[in-house]
């Protein structure tokens, strides 16, 4: 379900900026580029702040802590790519990878604790 409202996110959100294209990947655009690394470290910390505040905080167990702390780092994502998308700069597809990427890494360090 979260998938879904990603993708209906991304398209509902980037057709008023008037750009033709919803979801593209600037040509200078790199897969291991700088700005990669801090989408995906950026996502792994939000990610991992979100769930020890839930688990340690909030008192939530570990299992419902890891599904609610996805919450935070994707709308922090998504709302970065709209934010670039409305002010001139690009969604980039490549950006969304990483922060999922960090959010996948994230998710498998709080197993380790």
């Amino acid at each position: 379900i979260t998938v879904l409202t990603l993708g209906c996110l991304l398209v509902s959100a980037y057709p008023g900026t008037g750009k033709t294209e919803w979801l593209t990947s600037p040509p200078d655009s790199e897969w291991l580029g700088q700005d990669k690394f801090l989408h995906l470290g950026i996502s792994t910390a939000i990610y991992l702040g979100s769930y020890f505040l839930i688990h340690n905080i909030g008192k939530q167990e570990a299992g419902k802590s890891r599904y609610l702390a996805l919450i935070p780092p994707v709308a922090a994502g998504i709302g970065k790519e709209i934010y670039d998308a409305y002010h001139g700069g690009d969604m980039d597809y490549k950006d969304i990878a990483a922060d999922g990427t960090g959010i996948v890494i994230g998710f498998s360090i709080t197993f380790l604790w």
